[in-house]
């Protein structure tokens, strides 16, 4: 399974074929052929698919949005004039490639790094901006309910823990 977004957002051609699970027969339906430009993918599937061989190529490019996410996630934050939920769909956005990407290469280093900077940014946050948990919440996408339950438990902890400190004193932002 994959995720069509980045690939539209950082290739003009598409480095592979790219399939969809028909719902009535359950078998996979070439979508888009590899070479052609990914404006003629037609987006209406819930879930698409590549072959096994092609996954390093999808990895990259996986691995290649993760800035541009944070990116995004980081003019969110300090756009005075962005909704809660467009916040919090942006962090979700942030999260999720840069979760996959993480899971999938675990040795990188850039990815560790990055992922530092992910827990780091969201404990801070949770410390000043509690409004933003309500619109994580709403989030109510079927098919990712697990990794966003996965989020809002780590997002929810780590304002505990922050409240937990700011009460009691005892623990740092760096214990956090």
């Amino acid at each position: 399974p994959i995720t069509l977004e980045e690939i539209t957002a950082q290739c003009e051609i598409l480095p592979f074929d790219i399939y969809y699970l028909h719902p009535e027969s359950k078998s996979y339906v070439l979508l888009a052929k590899a070479n052609r430009s990914t404006s003629t993918v037609n987006r209406f599937g819930v879930q698409f698919f590549i072959r096994k061989e092609d996954a390093p190529a999808y990895l990259e490019i996986k691995t290649r949005s993760v800035e541009k996410y944070r990116t995004d996630f980081e003019g969110k934050m300090d756009d005075r004039f962005a909704s809660m939920e467009e916040k919090a769909d942006s962090l979700y956005r942030y999260a999720d490639v840069l979760v996959e990407a993480s899971l999938n290469n675990p040795q990188d280093l850039k990815m560790m790094a990055e992922t530092q900077h992910f827990v780091k940014m969201v404990v801070d946050l949770a410390t000043v901006n509690l409004t933003l948990l309500d619109h994580l919440k709403k989030d109510g996408d079927v098919n990712r309910y697990l990794f966003r339950h996965s989020i809002n438990v780590f997002v929810l902890s780590s304002t505990f823990m922050q409240l937990l400190a700011m009460r009691a004193g005892g623990i740092t932002p760096k214990e956090v």
